[in-house]
């Protein structure tokens, strides 16, 4: 038994020896390579030295970390959209709440302006009748008609324009009832005094 014994220990021992034959050639390869196993391996790391826990947690929270909510974003997403879109069609709005600042281009009756509106009943007198004599040759006619006052910028067209919607067959009979040597378009004085027919006569 102690036989068995002891070629069971040399060939334990064999073993070993083979083994540590590996281990230093092994090693004698690894010293012509220089392996880097990073800073671990290089410095021991003492980890009695270590920082707490609550220490290294609350640096990682002292950096200023930006939370943006989804909403917050579609708020900007949108803004950005509807100045982008203003901008474009400002050509088309701009003049309608920013007019230009020349008086020429301003338009009149603004706010706090004064306007007079006047109805045509109030500037035509009461109907009258009056006897005419149109042609020399023909006996004179009865009219019904009323007077007018002419104001600032009057002419005739535009007065047949107003009283008559643009009859002017009856440019002729103005001129002849009132006694006017003037063109339909020249302007008539302020306050002259015209008969204006009725038409349907």
């Amino acid at each position: 038994m102690n036989d068995s014994r002891e070629v069971e220990d040399q060939d334990l021992i064999k073993q070993l020896q083979a083994i540590n034959q590996e281990d230093t050639t092994i090693q004698a390869d690894n010293s012509d390579q220089k392996v880097f196993l990073g800073p671990e391996s290089a410095d021991e790391i003492d980890v009695l030295n270590l920082p707490p826990r609550s220490q290294v947690h609350d640096e990682e929270n002292a950096r200023l970390k930006w939370k943006v909510s989804y909403a917050f974003v579609r708020f900007f997403v949108i803004i950005f959209i509807l100045i982008v879109v203003l901008v474009l069609t400002f050509n088309y709005w701009g003049e309608h709440f920013f007019p230009s600042s020349s008086p020429s281009e301003q338009p009149r009756n603004l706010v706090g302006d004064q306007v007079l509106v006047v109805n045509d009943s109030a500037i035509l007198s009461e109907e009258v009748s009056r006897q005419l004599q149109l042609a020399p040759n023909e006996d004179s006619r009865t009219l019904r008609g009323r007077y007018y006052l002419t104001g600032e910028d009057d002419s005739l067209n535009s007065i047949i324009d107003r009283f008559y919607k643009s009859d002017s067959a009856l440019l002729p009979l103005l001129l002849e009832i009132n006694k006017l040597e003037v063109t339909a378009d020249s302007q008539l004085e302020k306050n002259l005094r015209l008969f204006l027919p009725n038409l349907s006569e």
